[in-house]
Parts: C-alpha cells; structure tokens; sequence
C-alpha cells in the first residue's frame, strides 16, 4: 500500500523521556466522523459533573422543528511507529532518528491528537518490506513542505507551518 503522507500523533501531553516529547509518527489509514446515535442524549444527566454530550440543533423539513442531535466525532485510524532502537535516539552521522511501523498495531486517535506534518522517509527505497526502516527527517521546513508537497492532498490545507485536516471518508 503506497504512503499518501504521514501525521504526528500526539498520545501524551508531555513526556521529557520520549525524544518526540509524547508525539508519534504515524501512517494514517482513514480519516471517518461518527455520530453519536439520538438516544444518547437522554443519558446526559447521568453524565459527571462538567462534563456534556457536544449537540448541534437541526431544522427538521417535515415538522419545521428543531431538533437537538448529537455533534459528529472526527477520527483517523493510525498506524503508529516505534524506534528503531531501544532509546530513539539520533544517529550519530546524519543526525536522523530511525522508526519501525508497528503493523501489529492500529489505532483510532480523536482529530485533536493530530498535531501536524510529519516527513519520513524510507530508509532504503528500494525496500517494500513492511516492517522497513524509516527516517524522520527532522531538518524540514514546515512551510515548505505544506506549500510543496501537501498543496495537492485532498481535504487537506497547510497554514502557518502546521496541517489542518479537513476529516472526510476515503472512498
């Protein structure tokens, strides 16, 4: 399966042991939205205190009413990576940190979890192996890259460095 792009995944707020400080290169299956259904708003009440169901009013065509449903979720289905080594540090030479695809894994990350761009590039490109090393390229330009490389992705729009995608359903 050929790469489209990759994302960073942010699965903790901060963590000063991991080198990408609690973010993840990931490979992004599908990005879907689910809505929650109808009947789970008379479970609010029981809800914990500050927190609600996000509900968006629809104007129903047929009794002209309004109707309060539950707000659509926005989700991806990641591939996450791991390091390549024990501790993810930086090779010595180039200066890269070298990733493994965890294809033994999938994860389903809220859209808030994606952070950004992330560009990694194949160790050996001649290698199709699943489980082939990747680079992190660590040196790029985030503007340029957006401008360059995601401008023709669709769903997709750079601003200020940082990508902001549109979740939509991959037919």
């Amino acid at each position: 399966m050929a790469e489209s792009h990759n994302i960073w995944v942010q699965y903790t707020e901060s963590d000063l042991d991991n080198v990408f400080q609690g973010g993840v290169p990931a490979f992004p299956l599908i990005y879907f939205s689910w809505t929650p259904p109808h009947q789970i708003l008379q479970f609010q009440e029981r809800l914990p205190a500050g927190k609600t169901i996000p509900t968006c009013s629809k104007r129903c065509k047929k009794t002209e009413q309004w109707i309060i449903r539950p707000q659509p979720h926005k989700y991806a289905v990641v591939i996450p990576t791991k390091y390549k080594d024990l501790h993810g540090w930086a090779d010595c030479v180039d200066g890269f940190i070298q990733v493994v695809k965890q294809t033994d894994k999938m994860h389903i990350v809220p859209d808030g979890a994606i952070v950004g761009p992330a560009h990694l590039v194949r160790e050996n490109a001649a290698s199709d192996r699943i489980n082939s090393v990747w680079l992190v390229n660590n040196q790029v330009d985030l503007d340029t890259y957006c401008t360059v490389y995601l401008t023709y992705m669709p769903g997709s729009r750079c601003a200020g460095g940082r990508l902001l995608i549109e979740l939509y359903y991959l037919s």
